[in-house]
């Protein structure tokens, strides 16, 4: 464990189990922990009684940017749009940031269709240029989605940011996550699906490390499946440390380092 390795604390007698993979808020909100992990994507993070704590030492969670994945063959099929088509995607991802995750992950907590949260963001970041007709010549693209609201989102702004260039796309789902996702590309049935960077390049090499030379390890991990990655967005969707403001000032925390005044050494 990062805590363990890189702090060289033990959180193990002060752990408690969430109930769920995004209870970390709910838990400081109950009284439950002074301390949780949440995702950094979690519109809750972007409030003023939560304190995201600064990873000092870049250990925890890891470079998981989100980043858009084509299949050699969907590139291939692509002709002489495939440069066009690769532009617009690395466009979108650029205007896909951390505090914009929030913002979309908001919406889609508020009740909006996922579609629609998509079409304003693309309209919001100007994505919707240039269309040509004869762009219609160019084949489908269908694009896939890991089932879970943030990545169905994703899908639809790629999605939505083609469509409005003349260029056919289709959204579907691949009955699943990362692995699904591998094998619906692997399979054909898709051509792209978006994914996070430091999180795929775990999946594909579990030893590689999630904090260093993530773009540079995913390209030839993915090149052997016959995958591309694209330009990654500035987005990340990680693991953090958080804590409220109140046990922040009570305990003096402010980065993971701050941590080890409180909690036990690691076992040596």
């Amino acid at each position: 464990m990062a805590l363990r390795g890189a702090y060289g604390i033990d959180p193990a007698p002060v752990f408690t189990p969430l109930v769920s993979s995004g209870g970390g808020i709910a838990a400081l909100e109950a009284g439950t922990a002074e301390v949780a992990i949440a995702f950094s994507s979690d519109p809750a993070l972007s409030r003023p009684d939560i304190v995201t704590l600064a990873d000092d030492r870049r250990a925890i969670g890891g470079d998981d940017r989100v980043v858009p994945v084509l299949t050699a063959k969907a590139l291939a099929r692509a002709g002489r749009f495939a440069a066009d088509v690769r532009r617009r995607l690395d466009t979108a991802g650029g205007a896909i940031t951390t505090l914009q995750l929030r913002a979309l992950n908001q919406q889609l907590a508020d009740g909006e269709r996922p579609l629609s949260v998509a079409r304003r963001f693309v309209d919001q970041n100007g994505l919707a240029q240039g269309f040509v007709k004869a762009r219609r010549a160019a084949p489908q693209l269908v694009i896939g989605y890991q089932d879970f609201p943030e990545n169905l989102v994703l899908a639809r702004i790629y999605g939505e940011t083609l469509a409005r260039a003349g260029y056919r796309t289709k959204v579907v789902s691949v009955r699943g996550f990362r692995g699904e996702a591998l094998k619906s590309a692997a399979g054909g049935r898709i051509g792209l699906f978006p994914d996070y960077a430091a999180s795929l390049l775990r999946f594909l090499k579990p030893g590689a490390s999630a904090t260093k030379d993530v773009e540079r390890n995913l390209a030839p991990a993915l090149r052997a499946r016959r995958l591309v990655a694209l330009r990654p967005a500035p987005g990340v969707d990680t693991n953090r440390l958080v804590t409220t403001t109140a046990a922040a000032q009570a305990y003096g925390l402010a980065k993971v380092s701050d941590l080890a005044r409180w909690w036990p050494a690691a076992p040596k």
